[in-house]
């Protein structure tokens, strides 16, 4: 077990965002693949992001799954830190007012080319999942969800 650390830390030494990525995420089982550090947990820790506009930049050192209540209408911004092959899910939930509409970023591909449109009424819950293809993400809006 011990070389294996030291192989991975040297490793580390070579590649400075690995050792961050290691350090951002000391509560995971971390695995080698490709060279590079990958969480290999069988889940990924809800982020709150909190109550605010939808012109939002999702930050994927925060976690693949995210929470956002959205209290203002605005143009959510591509994902920020994505890797090729990640995955992506977006929990958006109208405040008690509701009626907050997103726009997307241009490269989240819906399927059949028609970009989904959140659920208005308030404290819905709308749940936008997706894959990164290293330009695009191929996302589907799944809407409505009750408690």
């Amino acid at each position: 077990m011990n070389d294996i650390w030291h192989a991975v830390m040297r490793r580390a030494a070579q590649e400075q965002w690995a050792l961050r990525r290691l350090l951002r995420d000391r509560r995971g089982i971390l695995g080698i693949s490709t060279g590079r550090f990958q969480n290999t947990s069988a889940y990924s820790v809800l982020y709150d992001a909190g109550t605010g506009t939808l012109a939002w930049t999702p930050n994927m050192d925060n976690g693949n799954v995210q929470l956002r209540t959205a209290s203002v209408t605005g143009t959510l911004v591509t994902p920020s830190n994505a890797e090729k092959g990640m995955t992506l899910i977006l929990i958006i939930v109208q405040d008690g007012t509701g009626s907050r509409v997103v726009t997307w970023p241009t490269n989240f591909h819906f399927p059949g080319g028609t970009e989904g449109v959140l659920s208005t009424a308030a404290n819905s819950v709308d749940i936008l999942s997706g894959v990164f293809g290293g330009t695009n993400w191929l996302v589907a809006l799944s809407k409505d969800h009750k408690a």
